[in-house]
């Protein structure tokens, strides 16, 4: 799934990576009871950081443009935080209280 999301993150806006993608993996994730929750914060840590990578990383591209640096030099210099990005990916995917402690304080979602 985490492959999914960064690739087509990497190809697409993250609202229309969204639109497309939670309507395709809500029923399979029913099916298997997956926490919804969880998964919110999946995709959305995977498209974070999907907006940051190439071929399009609009991200990026707008960093280097308010940088004044050429593309390359911006996605060198941004490859330790992708790195980070993808430790903080599978901890949120593989430690489920990570993602679901912040909404553990609001209550049960009725």
């Amino acid at each position: 799934m985490n492959a999914v999301l960064v690739a087509a993150g990497a190809f697409l806006e993250p609202i229309a990576a969204m639109y497309l993608l939670v309507p395709l993996f809500k029923p399979t994730l029913q099916a298997i009871d997956f926490d919804l929750v969880h998964f919110g914060a999946v995709l959305t840590v995977n498209l974070s950081m999907a907006h940051l990578t190439p071929p399009v990383g609009v991200g990026l591209f707008l960093a280097a443009q308010l940088g004044g640096v050429p593309f390359a030099r911006a996605a060198r210099y941004g490859l330790p935080f992708v790195l980070c990005e993808i430790v903080v990916i599978l901890l949120v995917t593989y430690v489920t209280p990570i993602a679901n402690f912040l909404p553990s304080l609001v209550g049960p979602v009725r």
